[in-house]
């Protein structure tokens, strides 16, 4: 019931007054409402700033379309009250999610306000109609005050407006005023007399209970023309509870400690507390002008369901791209796997073939320094002879100069020297050991006939090692195509995932969406 007449009151709000509910919800926050009700209090004449800061924020709304600013309104309520998010494809979809808006704007209410719950369970209001009349009756009684201030004339003109629309009821709604009132006859005089004794907000009570909420506008529309009581016209009427808290928060004792120290954090919390108590008064702007129509007409839900369609299509295609795209991460973030195992075991035998390469090496150097009818290598021969004869020729030197050696100093310079000497073969020998790989190289490369076999199966490495060199630069090559195709499928998708988070951030509950459809699959 209240699902359907909440979806129903969303339709059909429109125009400027759907821009001040968005703005009264999404554009207020705790600093615009110090610094207008600080203007008020500074201001020499009674004003209301807020007001004013409301409709200045509603003008800036005029780009947007009114099916637009609908769906966000529905949207920024189901964010308030943390519902899950769900497909708005049909009307029951929405009217069902508008039901649990009410419900827990309810359970809300009746921990804020204490003495709500025995007037709801005295009346047969819905829970919607409830959280309505309560909050009427808490802007009346607020106005009662001053409607005893106004002039004779003032007075009389309310009263004859009052009986005008009392008047105009059937007569079993207006016997039914009369018992509630507990009087014979309804006249300007009697009206007058119970907002004197009882209050406006008991006569209006009692009216709305028989009549229905249509006697709000007369109400309102009555209160509008008279001097002093500013801020009584629907949808923006004053609020004892709100009003309260900003008187509060606009006290420089609070204010300071807030701002000055880990203000930010307090003042967040403070933002998203006084969003969630605006969304009962939202609930009252929205439906009022529904339920105060005198005929209650049926309004196409499709203008919501038009306008979330698109975005959810838009969604859903973000999400099918990074689909896409992960999906084709995985298939080459698989090839690069292959690739690089690939890779690996053809490193692996080129260093094999390599290593069987450096052993023949060795084979033939061994052979080449055992074999003493080895082919003559020109001038590494005769380098070759001329260095074991240096070292011929210094080992002689060491000898001699051991023997000829006295006494302690003479043992001591032959120790220098011998030194000295073994230095000096230590050299020769690295110079031989060097000449023998010169002549290992000339073999290899054919210059020198020797070793054929060994030759050859170094030949036969070498073609192999050189078969997986060229492999192993095409995997690499390949490897690092295949990385920075992935690299870009990675910007990819941080991309598509950005546009998606800024989709979610525009629309509410696309992400609860998509993952609920996502599970039926």
């Amino acid at each position: 019931m209240d699902g359907q007449s909440l979806s129903q009151a969303l339709v059909k709000l429109s125009g400027d007054d759907l821009r001040l509910v968005y703005a009264l919800l999404c554009k207020t926050n705790i600093l615009n409402l110090i610094t207008t009700k600080t203007k008020d209090l500074l201001s020499s004449k009674e004003s209301n700033h807020f007001s004013k800061h409301l409709e200045e924020e509603a003008r800036k709304l005029r780009g947007k379309t009114d099916e637009e600013l609908r769906l966000l309104l529905f949207l920024e309520l189901t964010k308030i009250a943390k519902l899950k998010g769900d497909r708005y494809d049909t009307p029951k979809e929405i009217v069902d999610k508008c039901q649990e808006i009410v419900d827990w704007a309810f359970l809300q209410f009746q921990k804020k306000h204490k003495d709500f719950q025995p007037y709801y369970q005295k009346n047969e209001f819905t829970k919607l109609e409830a959280m309505i009349n309560w909050q009427m009756n808490q802007i009346f009684k607020e106005m009662d005050l001053k409607l005893r201030k106004l002039t004779q004339k003032e007075q009389d003109d309310f009263a004859a407006k009052v009986m005008l629309y009392v008047n105009s009821l059937p007569r079993d709604q207006k016997e039914k005023i009369k018992e509630k009132l507990g009087v014979q006859e309804l006249t300007d005089t009697v009206v007058k007399r119970v907002i004197t004794q009882s209050g406006a907000s008991f006569l209006f009570a009692t009216i709305v209970e028989a009549s229905g909420f249509a006697f709000y506008t007369t109400a309102t529309s009555a209160l509008a023309g008279f001097s002093g009581l500013i801020g009584v016209t629907l949808p923006f009427g004053a609020y004892t509870g709100l009003g309260s808290m900003i008187a509060f928060l606009a006290n420089p004792l609070i204010m300071l400690p807030l701002l000055l120290g880990g203000g930010v954090l307090m003042v967040n919390h403070q933002n998203k507390s006084l969003r969630k108590r605006l969304v009962p008064i939202v609930l009252m702007q929205i439906t009022l002008p529904y339920y105060t129509d005198p005929v209650l007409g049926h309004y196409d839900l499709d203008l919501i369901t038009n306008e979330w369609i698109p975005r959810m299509k838009e969604y859903e295609q973000l999400q099918q791209e990074l689909q896409t795209t992960e999906e084709e991460q995985k298939i080459l973030q698989e090839k690069i796997r292959f690739l690089n195992a690939k890779l690996q075991t053809k490193d692996m035998e080129k260093k094999k073939r390599e290593s069987a390469i450096s052993t023949l090496k060795g084979n033939i150097k061994v052979q080449l320094i055992n074999d003493k009818g080895r082919p003559n290598f020109d001038r590494l021969t005769d380098d070759l002879d001329m260095y074991r004869k240096e070292i011929i020729l210094i080992e002689r030197k060491m000898v001699n100069e051991k023997n000829a050696a006295t006494g302690l100093w003479g043992s001591i310079k032959t120790s220098l020297k011998t030194s000295s000497y073994q230095s000096e073969i230590t050299e020769l020998r690295k110079k031989i050991d060097s000449i023998y790989d010169d002549m290992v190289k000339k073999v290899v490369l054919g210059r020198v006939t020797y070793a054929q076999d060994y030759v050859r199966q170094m030949g036969e490495l070498q073609w192999e090692v050189n078969e997986l060199h060229e492999e192993i630069t095409s995997l690499k090559i390949h490897l690092d195509k295949q990385n920075k195709e992935l690299t870009n499928l990675k910007t990819t998708a941080q991309t598509t995932r950005a546009k998606m988070k800024e989709k979610e951030s525009e629309t509410y509950g696309l992400e609860h969406a998509a993952l609920e459809a996502e599970s039926l699959v």
